[in-house]
């Protein structure tokens, strides 16, 4: 464990050394590894790294995938900065394998709608329309080694398409690990369950990929009158490469030993970006018993609050809710859950998102 600790704390520093960079922004590919497309972490603004949980851990620290008991499953549905017509589709599976090992499966599909062809003896179109799509498929593994630590592991296979069977394809892999405790207020209180938590993630990190097709192609003809088919070589793109680093503390409102009626969430994360400006995120989750939660998150990087040099689509502000059903005889811990979450852009139309998850033998 202490390998895997100083491994990931190590990629992290290195990370730092080299992230941040203005320059570099607008410079990667495959940035929609960036999208988080799950309802209810979106609603926090993704700040919640630390105590991610589930499914939902797939894009933000996949040791959140150890934080269930049983069996965690996901939809969700995003209408994509909404004047860009972009629409996202996401599926998720977490399962507990024997007393400490957790497996998942994350699908994610991004879809532009039908976009009109132009050339150069057409700019105008009228030659029929190309739908780009965006896929990625994930496989994650979880291990929890005590009740305070757990770590996991991505591998994430990439794929995009464009117009004329233009496609790349390549692949990446995230690392994360989260750690809980208990606060002594907590101890001194006899309060069950743990309220600390920290974590931190190094997402993205892979091989470069680059386009090719027969899309690429064009054809000459030569001093000789003869016809020849050329190729373009497409450059190659490295990935979006992020590291997070979280905390987050439970505030218990009612003082209950045994469960969280009422409680507080406060979470606050750094994301440092190798492809774009730095992010300072804070947030927080009300949540009353199974029955509904409340969220809201603030991202800030530098300029985005001026509207003239700021590179980034979002304003930084973001908000969401949750309504839970028992599923169960006797409420228990088998869930339905139904999350809506809101991120602001001022430019091109709000980002909303809707998501279910069933949790079965949840804890919380």
């Amino acid at each position: 464990m202490k390998r895997i600790i100083l491994s990931l704390s190590a990629l992290a520093i290195a990370t730092l050394s080299w992230a941040g960079n203005p320059a570099r922004t607008g410079t990667a590919g495959a940035t929609e590894l960036m999208i988080n497309p799950w309802a209810n972490s979106s609603g926090w603004n993704g700040v919640n790294t630390s105590n991610v949980k589930g499914v939902e851990a797939f894009n933000l620290n996949i040791a959140g995938l150890t934080q269930i008991n049983s069996t965690n499953v996901a939809f969700s549905y995003i209408d994509y900065l909404h004047l860009a017509n972009i629409k996202i589709n996401s599926f998720g599976l977490a399962q507990k394998v024997g007393s400490s090992s957790y497996i998942g499966l994350s699908v994610f599909s991004m879809n532009f709608g039908n976009i009109e062809r132009t050339d150069v003896n057409n700019p105008d179109g009228g030659i029929g329309t190309y739908s780009p799509r965006f896929n990625n498929i994930a496989l994650g593994y979880g291990h929890k080694f005590s009740d305070a630590i757990s770590c996991g592991l991505v591998f994430r296979a990439i794929s995009e398409s464009g117009a004329s069977d233009i496609k790349a394809r390549t692949g990446c892999m995230d690392a994360g690990v989260q750690f809980t405790g208990k606060s002594k207020a907590s101890i001194k209180s006899g309060l069950k369950g743990r309220d600390i938590h920290l974590g931190i993630s190094l997402r993205s990190v892979g091989v470069n990929g680059s386009f090719s097709g027969d899309g690429l192609s064009y054809k000459i003809t030569d001093a000789d009158g003869v016809q020849r088919t050329m190729q373009i070589r497409s450059a190659a793109f490295q990935l979006p490469t992020q590291l997070h680093i979280g905390v987050a503390y439970d505030i218990r409102l009612d003082r209950d030993s045994l469960n969280y009626h009422n409680r507080l969430s406060i979470a606050g994360n750094f994301t440092s970006n190798a492809y774009a400006n730095n992010q300072f995120g804070l947030g927080f989750e009300y949540g009353y018993k199974k029955i509904f939660a409340i969220r809201a998150g603030y991202q800030y990087e530098d300029q985005i609050t001026n509207a003239e040099l700021r590179v980034n689509a979002f304003s930084g502000i973001a908000a969401g809710a949750s309504i839970y059903i028992p599923i169960s005889k006797g409420g228990g811990d088998n869930l339905l859950a139904f999350d809506y979450s809101f991120r602001d852009s001022r430019i091109l139309g709000a980002t909303h998102s809707f998501g279910i998850r069933i949790d079965l033998g949840d804890s919380e």
